[in-house]
């Protein structure tokens, strides 16, 4: 199965941008009414936490928890993009070739500063869910990592509940890149995630076919097919409307990390 096999789950490193799937070591941060202060720590894997309201200020003290640890990207590669293109189509609209355009717009260190990532997490933090349906992708609100030993990545999901929006000038280093299947899967938790929760969509097509659908990718040779991965191993296939165009070219570089 795909997030049992390294080979399938991620590619081998390169120069490309930040893309949607990519595993980071960054910071995640969440907010809470917690009174009791902790110390601040540098360590990947411990909690560093500050206050930053008091209970005067908003009738509750109010704390935040940054974590430094392997957090994966969730921003679609349209968002991750949308201001280097449109800074793309703006010099290109002055004479400059596709080229020259390009290369201009990556110089620009301040476009598209944001990126959203959520932690990833060991099996036993998504509890009271069983470790196997984690693994295959059953359980809505994670997302299987595979274990990757040397990326330096732990097998575990990621929390999708845990979302935290920041500057890629925090992001450490980037450890892993997964492939096209597993991006493909990922989207498909997203959107179960964001726009299915109550959905009748995939609890029709599941009751259609009396299996849980555990994955998802597109078929080889074209964008209009797409195939899912059932419970039991099996997989049945779609036909999808063709992709829209992103409206401008990839990244060429890796964007340096200050601004």
């Amino acid at each position: 199965m795909l997030f049992d096999e390294s080979d399938e789950y991620y590619e081998e490193p390169s120069a490309q941008y930040y893309q949607q799937g990519d595993v980071l070591l960054a910071p995640v941060v969440s907010l809470d009414s917690d009174a009791a202060g902790g110390p601040i720590a540098l360590d990947i894997g411990v909690a560093a936490r500050r206050t930053f309201w008091s209970a005067a200020d908003l009738g509750r003290r109010t704390t935040g928890e940054a974590v430094l640890g392997p957090a994966m990207i969730t921003t679609h590669d349209c968002a991750l993009d949308k201001e280097f293109n449109r800074r793309y189509s703006s010099l290109r609209d002055t004479g400059l070739s596709i080229e020259a355009a390009r290369t201009e717009a990556e110089r620009d260190v301040t476009l598209d500063r944001l990126v959203t990532v959520a932690p990833i997490v060991p099996y036993d933090d998504a509890a009271p869910s069983a470790p196997q349906q984690l693994r295959t992708n059953a359980v809505i609100g994670f997302f299987p990592v595979c274990e990757s030993l040397p990326r330096s990545i732990d097998g575990g999901v990621v929390d999708l509940a845990r979302q935290t929006t920041l500057d890629r000038s925090v992001i450490v280093s980037r450890l892993g890149i997964i492939s096209d299947p597993a991006r493909a899967t990922l989207l498909y938790a997203l959107a179960r995630y964001w726009a299915y929760r109550a959905p009748k969509l995939t609890y029709e097509i599941e009751a259609a076919i009396g299996r849980r659908i555990v994955g998802a990718r597109k078929a080889p040779g074209g964008d209009l097919g797409i195939i899912l991965t059932l419970d039991d191993g099996s997989e049945v296939r779609f036909l999808q409307a063709p992709e829209a165009s992103r409206g401008g070219p990839e990244r060429t570089g890796f964007p340096d990390t200050p601004p």
